[in-house]
């Protein structure tokens, strides 16, 4: 549920690409495994990530900047990827293929926006960070993976970036949310209060601009008088329509009464790990609120 909740929060934002999912009950070969939530992967695709599918002959000209897909990941387990002067792991999800001249030119572009992040004047509208990056794109991302205080989000992995032909840098799809929402023993994620994705590399910087603070402390306001109630009523939706599947599911795992890393709580009950869901972004919702008055 935690990996709808965050889809539907990235709707409402406007967030770049959010990808559709769906929960289903899985059977293979004749055995029950379990509830999932399956959704579509992050590919190039004009009903996925719609940008331009770049060709391996795309090596010069307007046709070498984009499109691309890039992943900052830890595991670097991607067959290309380079670090950033600020240390940050970028690995090359798509192309598939890419050639000599598109890695250089992508790292090159990366390269250029964190050095404009870091500029002397980088919150010049027309010379800093804003002529390299989609900021409004940027602000979705962060507030979907701030209120969830995603473990993962702060500079570890699944953050990815897209760079569409002639375009600036995006921030998107959102994914993997297991160790969101309080999901989390082993750092401050497990608290509803305190910074996280605002104390991440780029972010950090972002927010010493006053332009770009205002710009979510504008969305912020509109979100959660519009649509964060909307969420509310999706966790109590999705509770009833789960209810079935959740009971097959925990008679296939016994797991309710039984910790399993790295969940911060036991509560014993289906309903009760949903109200300690409801609870901890109700607490989170609520601190953020505070800190962006």
């Amino acid at each position: 549920m935690r990996k709808g909740i965050s889809l539907e929060m990235g709707k409402d934002l406007g967030a770049s690409f959010v990808p559709t999912g769906r929960y289903v009950d899985v059977v293979m070969n004749g055995t029950y495994i379990g509830n999932y939530y399956m959704t579509e992967q992050v590919e190039v695709n004009p009903s996925r990530i719609n940008i331009e599918d770049i060709k391996t002959t795309d090596i010069a000209g307007d046709a070498l900047t984009g499109g691309y897909v890039i992943e900052l990941d830890q595991h670097k387990d991607e067959d290309h990827y380079f670090y950033t002067n600020a240390g940050l792991p970028m690995g090359i999800n798509t192309p598939d293929e890419i050639t000599p001249e598109q890695l250089a030119y992508i790292e090159d572009y990366i390269q250029k926006t964190e050095n404009s992040i870091f500029a002397d004047n980088f919150a010049d509208p027309n010379e800093g960070y804003a002529r390299y990056i989609d900021v409004d794109s940027f602000i979705s991302w962060y507030l979907v993976k701030e209120l969830v205080k995603d473990n993962d989000g702060q500079n570890y992995s699944s953050i990815f970036y897209y760079k569409d032909k002639n375009g600036k840098l995006g921030m998107g799809p959102l994914w993997d949310f297991d160790l969101s929402i309080g999901n989390t023993d082993y750092s401050d994620c497990k608290n509803a209060t305190g910074w996280w994705i605002k104390n991440s590399v780029w972010f950090s910087r972002l927010f010493q601009d006053p332009a770009f603070l205002q710009k979510v402390k504008t969305k912020w306001k509109d979100f959660k008088a519009n649509k964060l109630p909307g969420i509310f009523s999706y966790i109590d939706q999705t509770e009833k329509y789960l209810s079935v599947s959740a009971n097959y599911n925990f008679t296939r795992w016994d797991i309710l009464n039984t910790y399993v890393w790295p969940n911060p709580v036991v509560t014993g009950s289906y309903h009760g790990e949903v109200s300690y869901t409801r609870k901890w972004l109700t607490d989170r919702a609520n601190w953020m609120d505070t800190q962006l008055q």
